[in-house]
């Protein structure tokens, strides 16, 4: 029969929910994340600050503004 006193089963719960992290935590680490993934989580961003025209393509975003001023933000992979 198994002890459940009252800290067995904290016990219990806190390596549960532990392992539960851990592998967790081992999945986000496995993720790869790409030079669009970047790009394309910080051009709402951009949409939401500045007025002007932003596109975004596999390497860069290029924003211009209402003036024709002309920027371009690069992402590249370290190695």
């Amino acid at each position: 029969m198994k002890n459940l006193s009252k800290n067995q089963h904290y016990r219990e719960v806190v390596s549960q929910t532990n392992d539960k992290i851990k592998a967790e935590c081992k999945a986000v680490a496995d993720e790869r994340v790409t030079t669009e993934d970047i790009l394309y989580s910080l051009k709402p961003l951009l949409d939401e600050y500045f007025v002007g025209f932003i596109s975004c393509d596999k390497t860069a975003l290029t924003y211009q503004t209402a003036s024709g001023q002309k920027f371009r933000i690069a992402v590249t992979k370290e190695a």
